[in-house]
C-alpha cells in the first residue's frame, strides 16, 4: 500500500512558484554587445570581426555589468521592499524572469500583454 503524504505533494508543488525579489538590473551593455554580435553574424561577417577588439571590450563590459547585477542583488538580499521601488521577479527553480512581452497579446485577455518567463531578464523584466 502506497502512503500518500499530502505535505510533500504541497512542497513539490509549492517549490515550483516561488520567486525571488531582486532589484532593478542594467541591461544596457549586454544588449548593445546582442545587438552587434547578431548584426556581425547576419551580415556574414568573417571570424576577424567576432575577434575583433571593440567586440571583444563589449564582451567584457556585458560580463562585468552581470556581474555588477549579481553583486546588487546580493546587497540588497534581506531588505524589505519599499514602495515604489522597481523590481524584477526571477522564478527560483528555473532562474527565469517574469517579463512582459511587448510583441504578443495574452492568450485570456486579449486588451493585456502576455507575460511569460525569460531565461534572460530584459527591459520587460522591471
Amino acid at each position: 500500500m502506497v502512503t500518500i503524504n499530502i505535505l510533500s505533494i504541497f512542497l513539490i508543488i509549492y517549490s515550483a512558484c516561488v520567486f525571488r525579489v531582486c532589484p532593478r538590473f542594467k541591461y544596457d551593455t549586454q544588449k548593445q554587445f546582442n545587438e552587434v554580435y547578431n548584426n556581425a553574424t547576419l551580415l556574414g561577417a568573417s571570424s576577424e570581426i567576432h575577434a575583433s577588439h571593440d567586440l571583444q571590450r563589449l564582451r567584457e563590459a556585458a560580463l562585468a555589468e552581470m556581474d555588477e547585477n549579481i553583486h546588487e542583488c546580493q546587497n540588497v538580499a534581506g531588505q524589505p521592499v519599499v514602495y515604489g521601488q522597481i523590481v524584477q521577479l526571477q522564478h527560483v527553480k528555473s532562474g527565469h524572469f517574469v517579463t512582459i512581452s511587448v510583441k504578443e497579446m495574452a492568450n485570456l485577455e486579449k486588451d493585456c500583454l502576455k507575460v511569460v518567463l525569460e531565461p534572460d531578464g530584459t527591459e520587460g523584466s522591471w
